[in-house]
C-alpha cells in the first residue's frame, strides 16, 4: 500500500497513540476537512472501509465523536501543527 506524504503537520512526540496509518488519517482530515472519506482513502491508497476503521480508531483514542474534534484535540495535545501561510501580493495589471 503506498501513502502519499503531503505536508509535515504531524508533530513528533512520543506520547501519541496513534499508529502511522492513524497519523497519515489524521494529516489528511486535517489538510482537507471538507472533502469526503472516500476520496481522502483514495488519496492515501486505501479502501473506504480501511479508512473509516482507521478514522474510527483515532476517534475512539481521542475520545472525540466526530473529526472536528478530532483536529481540535489533536491541536491541543501540540499532534499537529498547522503551517503558517506566506501570502504573495500580485501585481495588478496596468
Amino acid at each position: 500500500m503506498r501513502e502519499k506524504q503531503v505536508y509535515k503537520l504531524l508533530a513528533e512526540t512520543a506520547d501519541c497513540p496513534l499508529t502511522s496509518r492513524e497519523k497519515a488519517v489524521l494529516e489528511v482530515i486535517t489538510i482537507y476537512p471538507s472533502l469526503s472519506c472516500n476520496v481522502l482513502a483514495r488519496h492515501l491508497g486505501c479502501s473506504i472501509n480501511t479508512f473509516r476503521k482507521h478514522l474510527a480508531n483515532v476517534r475512539t483514542k481521542m475520545g472525540a465523536s466526530n473529526q472536528v474534534e478530532v483536529i481540535v484535540r489533536a491541536l491541543q495535545y501540540g499532534w499537529i501543527n498547522l503551517p503558517t501561510l506566506d501570502y504573495v501580493v500580485l501585481d495588478q495589471p496596468s
